[in-house]
This record gives structure tokens, sequence and C-alpha cells, in this order.
């Protein structure tokens, strides 16, 4: 079990240095001392940050837990799990939000399927509160036009 928590911290941990590098470069873009930090956070979008992001997500949403396992096991497993999963969202909503990288019509949709496929398989519920919270960015951000189809 140490080693299972370990396992998390350490992912968790990454993941949380690059909420805060893209939020820190959010904070200060507008200083000149900033312009490393948004330096930075650019280099970690153009590389592929967000198909990086978007496999990690899949990966999170489609996995189970091992059989046989305990209810302690299984406990500390779907906790740590919700966590990556926010975290994760976190950066792409962030990075949708404020730096102009490829949030276009086919990465929402994608978005969209992934939650209406793994969290509701039968009904559509997952495409409509994605939409919701479409809407509400792309009426923060209306400077860039986003259109879903």
């Amino acid at each position: 079990m140490k080693v299972m928590l370990q396992y998390y911290i350490e992912r968790q941990c990454l993941l949380k240095c690059t909420r805060q590098i893209v939020m820190h470069a959010l904070y200060v873009r507008t200083s000149k001392e900033g312009s490393a930090v948004m330096e930075k956070a650019h280099k970690l979008i153009s590389d592929g940050l967000e198909s990086r992001l978007h496999s990690v997500l899949q990966d999170l949403l489609s996995s189970t837990p091992p059989e046989h396992m305990d209810v302690d096991l299984f406990t500390l497993w779907a906790e740590e799990t919700l966590i990556e999963e926010n975290l994760v969202l976190d950066i792409i909503f962030l990075a949708y939000y404020e730096f102009h990288c490829t949030c276009n019509g086919k990465q929402w949709k994608k978005l969209c399927l992934l939650y209406e496929v793994q969290c509701y398989p039968s009904v559509g519920f997952g495409f409509f509160a994605f939409f919701i919270l479409f809407l509400s960015y792309a009426h923060h951000n209306a400077g860039n036009h986003i259109w879903l189809f």
C-alpha cells in the first residue's frame, strides 16, 4: 500500500507542478519578470502537453481497479484516480482558457465524447455538461471563436 501511495503522490506532484507553471504564467503574463515563465508554459504547450494530457485523461477514465482488491486499496485507488483526473482537467482548461492553444471544435468534441462514453454510455448527459462548460469559456474568451461543428 505504501508503494502504491508513493506512486500516486509522485504522479500528482508532476501534475501539480505543471498546473502551477501554467497558473503562474497566467498571473505574470503582463509583467516583464514573467517572460521566462510564459516562455516555459508556451514551450510545454507547443511540445504537445495538450495531447499528452488528453491521453492521460483517457487512460484514467478507462482504468479499472484490479480484481480482488481489498476495500482500503480500492478506496485509495478511486480517490487518487479522481485527484489525478481533476488535476489533468485543471491544466487542460487553464490552457484552453488563456493560452490560445489548439482548442478547437475537434478537441472539444473529443473531450465531450470521452466523458459521454465513459461516464454516461447510454445517456448523453456528458455532452451537455461539457457543452455548458464550453459556453462559459467561449463567453469569457469572446475574441477566440471556437466552433464545435
